[in-house]
């Protein structure tokens, strides 16, 4: 399946070297511990990659059929959370917000086929570093609100499933449902 946008192809189908790519991608970004939340190993780039935990879309840009990152759903606990990463050299160039804008709304309107699989849901959720600023403002962007609390949460615990070693982030939540979406279409 995939999805397109007068730019960009989204594509869940892809091989073994699209995925190396998307690694060096992912390595050479030198951006790991602010995307990821805890510091860069190549097991926990296998994780990562690891698209049978997930539902992963490759960007292609469409003029040159440049692969330019990934983008994609996880479950959670709250149903499915987006997930972006967008080439070093290819960044502020509107690539991410097109693609993630791309995957949302078909998510919440129309539901997304993803190989043997129709996924739909009411609502989005999405976690970020709050120091990670380009995709605090990349989500609200894409029509994201944040979390309203009723509690102040000062950081979120995350663990390096490798190691163990655990470091305290300071989290923004957000989410996004079809009403808000669709006020930025």
């Amino acid at each position: 399946m995939s999805i397109q946008s007068e730019s960009l192809l989204l594509s869940d189908t892809y091989s073994d070297e699209d995925l190396k790519r998307l690694a060096d991608i992912i390595r050479n970004g030198k951006d790991f511990r602010i995307f990821a939340g805890f510091d860069f190993h190549e097991t926990a780039l296998k994780m990562l990659l690891d698209d049978s935990a997930k539902h992963m879309y490759m960007i292609f840009r469409k003029a040159d059929n440049k692969l330019i990152g990934y983008t994609g759903l996880f479950r959670n606990k709250d149903g499915y959370e987006p997930e972006i990463y967008i080439d070093k050299d290819e960044r502020r160039k509107g690539y991410g917000y097109e693609s993630l804008f791309l995957i949302c709304r078909r998510i919440l309107n129309e539901g997304l086929e993803h190989k043997d699989e129709i996924l739909s849901c009411a609502m989005l959720y999405a976690s970020c570093l709050q120091e990670n600023i380009p995709s605090n403002a990349l989500l609200k962007k894409c029509g994201f609100m944040p979390v309203e609390k009723d509690y102040i949460e000062i950081c979120q615990l995350f663990i390096d499933p490798i190691t163990d070693q655990t470091f305290d982030n300071r989290i923004n939540d957000y989410y996004l449902n079809k009403e808000l979406l669709n006020k930025k279409e």
